[in-house]
């Protein structure tokens, strides 16, 4: 978690673009201090602090976990069910959704916050949550999903995330 005094408490989900607020708020000439130990995941702040949450697209997700290698880890805090396969992007996807469902949904509410941005809708999402005025001109992202086509996207690969992640598409308007 990392906590921006005045402003309000911020953490994410692996995978999540995290970096990008912290960018945005150092910019906007904003301090944060980290508190990983103050509080677990699940956990809401006691305190006054609004508790921000990010998300991403799944497709942007899987992306990311795929070249970060998030799935290091066991099982992701048990919420995949197999060993995941790194011979390509198609088996990676595959080994993911094999036998789980709504993963990253799952992963995504182990992180309650009172307020969730779309990283498709930073920096104006953030901005008019603390009503600062733009003060340095901030990289915008586009909304249209891009695909990286390197990796080997098919038609039946993201219907499959689709399928799989339907919650979070419809809670988030991902489609």
């Amino acid at each position: 978690m990392i906590v921006y005094p005045n402003h309000f408490h911020f953490y994410a989900a692996p995978g999540t673009d995290v970096r990008r607020i912290i960018k945005l708020m150092q910019w906007q000439g904003q301090r944060w201090f980290p508190c990983v130990d103050a509080y677990s995941r699940g956990e809401i702040p006691t305190d006054s602090l609004p508790t921000v949450s990010l998300v991403c697209h799944p497709f942007r997700w899987i992306e990311r976990c795929y070249r970060d290698r998030i799935f290091n880890l066991p099982t992701i805090d048990g919420l995949i069910e197999t060993k995941i396969v790194y011979t390509s992007f198609y088996h990676f996807v595959m080994s993911i959704y094999d036998t789980n469902d709504d993963v990253f949904g799952r992963l995504h509410r182990q992180y309650p916050s009172m307020t969730c941005w779309r990283e498709e809708d930073l920096p104006d999402a953030l901005l008019d949550f603390l009503h600062i005025p733009l003060i340095t001109p901030v990289p915008r992202h586009t909304n249209r999903i891009i695909f990286d086509d390197n990796l080997g996207w098919t038609s039946y690969l993201r219907q499959l995330v689709l399928t799989k992640e339907q919650e979070i598409c419809e809670t988030y308007d991902y489609y």
